[in-house]
């Protein structure tokens, strides 16, 4: 359908781009988020039309930061109520949220390659990995060197387990956990 839909638009001189969710990076900082399209700025639009519906956990967080994104520039989401049906409560999506409301979070990155990772992380240790789903300090990691990254890629992560269902948090030495749960 995407190519198809290309190819209409470009029949009416419209200009039209498809964009692989690989291809999309997040960054969460001082309360609010940007979407980097291939480490450049993410392109404006009129209007967009999302695929990749379902409840997968590789997909949930950035279609969540692109509806959110592009709504917050104006754009028109043609598919937003097919989308606004699969809820999610990943820990990205909650970054994104946060991020929405002004709330503070610790600088977190969400890569869609992990070439994009691994050039990120060589000015970055150390730095925490973590699931986008899970609880209780299951699956978090804390990556004090590129041996460290390499043996969390081991341990499955990029094969079984993609890199898109992985958080990467800046490493605090100390502070405070503060859970709050909203209901409602």
């Amino acid at each position: 359908a995407p190519v198809r839909i290309a190819e209409e638009s470009k029949l009416l001189n419209k200009k039209t781009a498809i964009i692989a969710y690989k291809d999309i990076n997040i960054l969460f900082k001082n309360g609010s988020f940007e979407l980097k399209l291939n480490n450049q700025k993410m392109p404006e639009s009129r209007a967009i039309l999302l695929r990749g519906l379902g409840e997968d956990s590789v997909y949930n967080p950035l279609k969540t930061a692109i509806i959110d994104w592009y709504k917050l520039k104006g754009s028109n989401v043609l598919n937003y109520s097919s989308f606004e049906k699969w809820p999610s409560l990943d820990k990205v999506t909650q970054y994104l949220n946060f991020s929405l409301n002004g709330l503070p979070v610790v600088e977190s990155r969400f890569f869609g390659r992990r070439n994009d990772l691994e050039k990120w992380a060589e000015n970055n240790y150390p730095f925490i990995a973590k699931e986008a789903i899970g609880s209780c300090g299951i699956n978090v990691f804390k990556i004090k060197n590129k041996k460290d990254l390499i043996g969390l890629f081991d341990l499955g992560y990029g094969g079984i387990v993609k890199i898109k269902t992985l958080l990467f948090q800046k490493f605090l030495n100390a502070g405070e956990d503060i859970r709050v749960i909203i209901l409602g």
